[in-house]
Parts: structure tokens; sequence; C-alpha cells
């Protein structure tokens, strides 16, 4: 019985004693997060009692040595901290640590000579312990003392005799401290020894958001570039940082010389100039971008297929951007669309097995229709797409896509909805996706269903990348602009038919049906078929464009359109003030659409035009166009006032 009784007693008794440890143990934990919580919400005298306390009973612990020391400098108690901290010091409580912390407070005290001398004092008595080292940097860091850290750094490694010691901690003292041509050295340095460091390094550089900085960087990864063999371990590395200091920087041109010398000097495509021009492309560089691109059709390298189609979508992008914009002529804009036409046409015949053919395909059916507003030529490209047999994936989505939009220029539109559907649900392609939901929505458009052509423009608005966001935001605006003029959407179906016709190429018939949005220079639809007509009208066209632009100018002031109106006035007058021969150009009152004076081509002087433009300037001098109108008055040798 009585041995039965003491092996039960026993274990009862350990856990009895042991559990009489933990109560206080689990107390100090619960007091410590309170008063942790407490610093957090810089509730300081909250704090104070809680640590003073902790400390009390517990002297030897760090934690709350250094916790309370905090708290005291956050409430300003400078002699308290001193005072503790010598005495944990002399109790030769965590010496080197508690030195440390008390260097820290002597220098947020003002007496930073005394803090430098308790830090040195402590790397003499530890004169083997990096970590030591490390930490007397970390604490000078701390103390914004960001030369004195760096000059440590540097002297460590000599200590120690390793060149590479404390890289990353040498070159973030250096950035900190201003010295960028040193810090940027030493991080080169270290991407060096250790390649994978790059993602390391250009996040520095990302906090610093520093102009001087990378202009700096750039620079000297450009030198340090020069004298690396490009087959060493870091190049690639170090090249991608120095692209992307030169594309943060603006500095596209040299990106692109950059690019080309690595391209030429190693002896398998590096595909340094083809990423590049992605990123060109991206920043609107799209003369550099097609120059890239062009490198691996020149060099008739593996990649001369795959790299004419880039071109040929950066010739179609860069238009695209024009026409949006209204940046530059239209036979500018009609000239980069035929390059892209017949480079998408050389495709076809060089590979007609291309693994990318539907791509090209469709393209060449939307720039059949698009540009040239020839369904002919956009039927025998969908008839080549047909004849790929694809069937499967991704190239039977740009053949339904191809349909559909041959049916939306027909006016199909319940085949166009089948189709394009169809295609939205196949494909796989991001990019092919936003096209296919942007034309069903202007499918449902132009076929009166406003509401179905809201539902699909919502999806596609969210994705604010996209070169068709902006036409479905142009849209939506007006379903909603014509909803709230009439709900009968009488007007809205006429300014629907109009859109139509111009993007079918019948641009007479919209012209004369213009005159219903031309009695009113206030009419809500008049500023956005003026921009359209500006956008879209061939050549023939500019004299009717610019007397349709003098009326909404002159009569409509409130319109919210009226820079873009502007601009268009001023850049049709040049070119127009410029015609040495008109006889292409149709007169403006050929359709009997204005009642004010025409303006016919010949009779605009070159004060004229300089005058339309510093209008602008007058009116917007902070605008979208206004860039762009101070370099026209610059190049005319017109003084700025603006």
């Amino acid at each position: 019985m009585i041995r039965f009784l003491k092996l039960f007693l026993l274990p009862v008794t350990v856990c009895l004693f042991f559990g009489s440890l933990t109560v206080p143990v689990i107390a100090q934990s619960v007091e410590f997060r309170v008063a942790n919580q407490h610093m957090q919400q810089q509730n300081y005298e909250e704090a104070l009692p809680i640590l003073m306390e902790l400390h009390e009973e517990h002297p030897s612990t760090f934690t709350y040595f250094n916790q309370l020391i905090d708290c005291l400098v956050n409430l300003n108690q400078y002699e308290e901290a001193i005072s503790i901290a010598q005495r944990h010091v002399d109790n030769e409580y965590s010496v080197y640590r508690s030195k440390i912390k008390l260097a820290e407070v002597h220098h947020l005290n003002g007496d930073k000579n005394l803090a430098f001398e308790m830090w040195q004092q402590v790397l003499d008595e530890n004169p083997q312990q990096i970590q030591i080292f490390h930490n007397i940097g970390e604490s000078m860091m701390q103390r914004r003392e960001y030369l004195a850290a760096a000059e440590h750094y540097a002297e460590s490694r000599d200590r120690f005799g390793n060149a590479t010691l404390f890289s990353n901690e040498l070159a973030n003292a250096y950035m900190q401290a201003g010295m960028f041509e040193d810090a940027v050295l030493e991080y080169y340095r270290v991407i060096r020894e250790n390649p994978q460091q790059m993602g390391f390094v250009q996040q520095r550089f990302l906090r610093m958001r520093d102009d001087e900085l990378y202009q700096i960087a750039a620079l000297e990864l450009e030198d340090f570039l020069l004298e690396m063999e490009t087959d060493h371990a870091a190049y690639s590395q170090l090249y991608q940082l120095l692209s992307w200091l030169f594309l943060e920087t603006e500095e596209y041109r040299r990106a692109f010389v950059f690019a080309r010398q690595y391209e030429n000097r190693t002896p398998e495509i590096n595909y340094s100039l083809f990423s590049l021009g992605n990123r060109l492309r991206s920043a609107r560089q799209y003369e550099l971008a097609a120059d890239a691109y062009s490198h691996y059709v020149e060099t008739e390298s593996a990649l001369y297929t795959r790299a004419l189609e880039e071109q040929a979508s950066t010739y179609l992008m860069w238009a695209q951007y024009i026409e949006q914009h209204g940046l530059h002529s239209s036979k500018k804009q009609d000239r980069l669309y035929e390059q892209s036409y017949e480079l998408n046409r050389q495709i076809t015949e060089r590979s007609p097995n291309y693994n990318r053919i539907g791509r090209v395909l469709s393209n060449l059916t939307d720039l059949s229709l698009d540009h040239y507003k020839d369904l002919e030529k956009a039927e025998h490209w969908f008839a080549m797409l047909q004849d790929t047999g694809a069937g499967e994936g991704t190239q039977d989505a740009y053949t339904l896509y191809a349909e559909g939009r041959i049916a939306l220029f027909k006016g199909d539109y319940t085949s166009t909805r089948q189709a394009l559907t169809r295609a939205d649900r196949a494909s796989e392609d991001s990019n092919l996706s936003e096209r296919t939901r942007y034309y069903l929505s202007l499918s449902d458009f132009f076929a009166g269903d406003f509401d179905f052509a809201e539902i699909q423009l919502r999806s596609l608005e969210r994705r604010n990348t996209s070169y068709y966001a902006n036409n479905a935001i142009q849209l939506r605006m007006w379903i909603k602009n014509g909803t709230r003029i009439d709900t009968t959407h009488a007007q809205l179906k006429n300014f629907s038919e109009t859109i139509r016709q111009i993007h079918t190429g019948e641009y007479d018939s919209a012209l004369e049906q213009m005159k219903t949005f031309m009695e009113s220079s206030t009419h809500p639809f008049s500023d956005d078929l003026a921009v359209e007509f500006a956008k879209h009208l061939p050549y023939r066209y500019q004299a009717v464009v610019l007397q349709m632009l003098q009326d909404q100018v002159v009569n409509n002031q409130i319109s919210p359109l009226r820079e873009r109106m502007m601009w268009e006035r001023a850049v049709i007058a040049e070119r127009l003030a410029s015609l040495g021969d008109a006889s292409e150009i149709l007169p403006p009152n050929e359709f009997e659409l204005f009642e004010s004076a025409p303006l016919p081509p010949g009779t605009l002087s070159e004060s004229d035009v300089e005058s339309m433009f510093e209008d602008i300037l007058l009116e917007f001098p902070d605008g979208f166009y206004a860039r762009f109108v101070r370099e026209k008055l610059q190049q005319s040798g017109q003084p700025q006032t603006l």
C-alpha cells in the first residue's frame, strides 16, 4: 500500500512543483505582452511601470531591459535610461549588448563622443568577434551615423582579411550617406559574387527612388559591364539591372545600344534586344522597339518569324496610339498600318506553318476591316485561317474571332454574337479575349441593344492596361449620355448608326447623318462625332473635318473634349497650310454641314496655325497636349509665353 502511494504521489508532486513554476512565467509573458501592446500604440506611460517591475524582478533578462530602455527614451527620460543601462553594465549582465545599448542612449542624449568611445571600447574588448563588429555597425546605422558605419564596415574587412565581408551592409551605409557612386559599385560587387542578390539590390534602388542615384548607377554599371566578360555568371543579372536603370531614367536609346552590343558580343542568341523590345513597347517607344526586333530579322536568326510578328504588332500599336491621341498626321498613321499589314503578309508567305499563324491571320483580318475597310481582303485571310485546319485550342479561337469580325462588318449581329462568344470561351490569350469582348459590345451597340453592351463593357473596363479598356470606357459613356438625353434611345440609335458607318468606311453617309447632330453645336454627341471624324476619316476629308472642329471650338465652350478638338483643329490646319496641291482634298462645304464661313485649304497662314496652338496653351497650360504644343511652337521658332 505504501509503495503504491509513493508511486502515485511522486508524479503528482512533480507536476505541482513545475506547475508552481509555470504560473509566474505565464504571468510574466502576459504582462510583457501587455507592455508591448502599449509600446506599439505609443502609450509609453502605461508601459513604463509594467516594464520597470519586470526588469526589477528579472534584472538579468536582456529582453525586459532592452524594452525598458526604449520606453524611457521615448519618454525623453534619458538620465534614467543611462542610469539603468550603466547599472546593467556594472552588474555584467549581457555586457557587450548592454554597452551598445548604453552607447545608443548617450548618442540620443547628445553625447556623441561618449557614444563612439563606448562603441570602440566594445570593439577593443572583442577583437575577433565578427558578430559584435556587425552589431556595432548596425547600432551606428540605427543612430543614422551612416558615414561612420561605412568606415567601420570597411575597416572590419581589413581587420578580418575578408574583402567581401559586410558587402550588403557597406553598400547600404554608402547609400544612406548619399555616397551613391561607392554604394552602387559595392552593390555590383555583391551581384558579381552572388548573382542571386540582384533582386535584393534592385529592391534597394526601388526604395530610394532617386533620379541622381539611378543615373550614377547606370553610368557606373555600364563601365563595370564593359570590363566584364559576357560569359561571367553574373553578367546576365547585371545586364538586366542596367537595362532596368536605363528605362527608369528614360535613357531608351542607351538601353537599345547596350542591348545590341550585348547581343552582338555573344555567339548564341541571348534575347537581350527581344526582351528590351517588349519593354520599350510598353513605354510607348515604338520606333526603338521596332528597331530592336528588326535586329533578328536582318540577321535572319532563329527568331526571324517571331521578330517579324512582334515588329508588325509594334507598328500596329504605334498606329493605334497615334490614332487614339491624334499625335501625328493621318498619313503617318496610314503608313504604320500598311507596314504592319505588309509584315504580317510576309509571314504568311514565308512561314505558312508558323506556330502562331492564327494570331497573324487574325491581325490581317483586323487590318483589312479597320484600316482598309476591305471586306474581300478580310474574307481572304479568314479563308486561310480555316484552311490551316487549326481546329483546336487558341487557333480555333482566332478563326471564330475573325468570323465574328467579318459578320460585324456585314451587319449580321446575330452571327457576330455567336462567333465572338464562342471565340471568347475558346481563347487562352488575354489580348484576344479583350478584343473579342470589345467587339461583342460594339455589336450590341450597333444593333441597339445598349443594356447588353454595357454588361460586356464592365469586365473590360477593369483591365486598365488594355488598349481596348479606353474604347470600352468611351463606349459606355456614349450609352450613358444617350440614355440620359432620351430614355427611348432614339438619338443614341442615330449616333450608333453614324459610328457604324465610320467603322465600315461609309464616310459620305456618316457625314450626311452628321447633319442631325450639327444643328446645334452643343448637342451632346456633336463633339464626340467631331473627334471620331478627326480620328478616322481619310486624308481627302481633312478640310471638312477642320471646318467641323472649328464650329465646335467656337460654339461649344464647355465640352469635355475641348482640348482634344483644339489640338486636332491646330494639327489639321498646320497640315493644310503647308499643302502645295489641294486637288485631292474635298472642299469644306461639300456636305453643306456648316453655316459659318469655310476654311478652304491654302487660305490658312502660319500665324493662323500658331494662334491655334497658342490658344491651347492659354486654356490648358497643364493639359495632355501642352507638351506637344510647346514642341510645335519651339520648332516654328515662336517664343513661348506659357
